[in-house]
C-alpha cells in the first residue's frame, strides 16, 4: 500500500457527508481544497459518489413526499402573528 491510498480512502469517505451538506462550512472547504490536490482517478470518484449520493437521497425525498395540509399555511401565519409583540408606534417629542 502507498502512502496515498489512505488518504484516497479518506477522501472518499468524506464524500458521504459532504454530498448530504453534513460538514461545517471550514470542513467542506478543506474537503474541496484536498480534492483540487487529488489525482484525477481520486476526484473522479469523488465526484460520482457525491453524484450517486444526491441522486439517491433525490429519489428517496420524491417518494416520500406528501402534499401539505391546505390549512397548514394559515396555521403559521397565524402563528406567526401571535408570537410577534404588537407594535408600538414611535412618538416624536414635539420641540
Amino acid at each position: 500500500m502507498t502512502d496515498t491510498q489512505p488518504c484516497r480512502a479518506d477522501l472518499l469517505d468524506l464524500a458521504y457527508p459532504y454530498a448530504m451538506d453534513a460538514v461545517a462550512e471550514i470542513e467542506c472547504r478543506r474537503i474541496e481544497n484536498r480534492l483540487a490536490g487529488a489525482d484525477s482517478a481520486t476526484a473522479a470518484a469523488f465526484v460520482a459518489a457525491v453524484h450517486g449520493i444526491r441522486e439517491t437521497l433525490a429519489a428517496l425525498s420524491a417518494a416520500e413526499a406528501v402534499d401539505p395540509p391546505p390549512t397548514l399555511e394559515s396555521k403559521i401565519l397565524r402563528a406567526i402573528d401571535d408570537s410577534c409583540p404588537p407594535r408600538v408606534p414611535r412618538v416624536r417629542p414635539v420641540c
